[in-house]
């Protein structure tokens, strides 16, 4: 039981860490309705879930090839970072203060499903090789405990329960009416956050390569 409640203290820890998991659900909570980000807080959930589960059971297969696993998550991690920050380059050519150029807002505007938010929060996770190596570190300790199934599985419930708790309190926050009421520039907001995650997942990406 001590083990379980140690793991959830560093689960919460590790999950206020800045990164692209972050990133990505503040750029939607601000830019994509409450309900889309809601759904991407759930698939970063579920990334976590999926990650946490397979470190939990085949351990040994991942300690066995854990540099191969690590580069082969570190290309496709890159590769998906690289992507998001193209699909937001748009909005480096439009003004975020200027109400003419709503039509062309208009024009740039990615519209995100609430499918495609899960989906998003899904592949942003499971494609982080520091979550993988959390997780791979994580369980080891667990293992070497000699923890039960029952308490192995507990612990990936907990990790999903931890991961969706906390990224919808941070939608919930940020999509918050009162809060919006105080941003009088709302629509600027919504245009430099978008430039500034463009940003932000290419120097993830960067960093996933080189480092």
């Amino acid at each position: 039981m001590s083990v379980f409640i140690n793991i959830a203290i560093i689960q919460f820890l590790a999950l206020m860490l800045p990164g692209p998991d972050f990133a990505l659900v503040v750029r939607n909570a601000l830019c994509l309705s409450r309900r889309t980000a809601f759904f991407t807080a759930l698939g970063l959930a579920f990334g976590m879930a999926t990650t946490a589960l397979l470190c939990a059971f085949l351990l040994p297969i991942f300690i066995a090839h854990e540099k191969l696993l690590i580069n082969i998550v570190r290309f496709l991690g890159a590769i998906y970072l690289i992507w998001l920050s193209s699909r937001l380059l748009p909005y480096w050519y439009i003004s975020p203060y200027q109400k003419s150029d709503n039509k062309i807002k208009e024009k740039f505007s990615i519209h995100v499903s609430n499918k495609q938010g899960l989906i998003q929060g899904y592949l942003c996770n499971i494609s982080n090789p520091k979550s993988w190596l959390f997780y791979i570190s994580l369980f080891s300790l667990v293992i070497a405990k000699n923890i039960s199934f029952f308490w192995r599985s507990l612990s990936v419930i907990e990790m999903f329960l931890a991961g969706w708790l906390w990224f919808t309190l941070v939608v919930y926050f940020l999509t918050g009416e009162k809060l919006k009421q105080r941003l009088n520039y709302f629509n600027e907001l919504q245009t430099w956050t978008n430039r500034i995650a463009s940003v932000l997942f290419l120097v993830f990406a960067v960093l996933l390569i080189f480092l």
